[in-house]
């Protein structure tokens, strides 16, 4: 019987550890896009969101797609919204003649799981230096 707990902890440790190492090892996405003259990058600060949500968002700030229309979801209207937030920034570059010359914009996305709820909230918008002068 002893064995058994042991092995039991011991597969608990290891799976634990296994975890703990898979999170750390996340790194944030990265997006670039090119429309007309101008070229902006979209970055996720962390991965709690599907590569999928990411490019849809992304083509909402940026105003590619412009699709509000949320298909109706028996489930979401039963028992309310799955949500997972994250922090996005979306960088204008280029965007003055002089530094800083990048506009960054911050958001807080927040997307439903279960349908194709999601909202962005604009936190904060300023002048970086990114780009060197021409």
């Amino acid at each position: 019987m002893k064995k058994v707990i042991h092995i039991l902890l011991a597969t608990l440790i290891i799976l634990s550890a296994m975890t703990m190492y898979a999170s750390a090892t996340h790194t944030s996405a990265t997006y670039e896009y090119d429309l007309g003259d101008t070229k902006y990058t979209v970055e996720f600060e962390d991965n709690n969101l599907t590569t999928e949500q990411q490019e849809t968002i992304a083509a909402k700030i940026l105003g590619i797609e412009t699709s509000t229309a949320v298909p109706a979801n028996i489930w979401c209207d039963l028992f309310g919204h799955d949500l997972v937030s994250s922090t996005v920034t979306a960088t204008e570059h280029k965007v003055r003649s002089s530094t800083p010359r990048c506009l960054k914009h911050t958001y807080d996305v927040t997307v439903c799981e279960a349908c194709d709820y999601s909202e962005q909230t604009l936190v904060a918008s300023t002048y970086i230096n990114c780009c060197p002068v021409d």
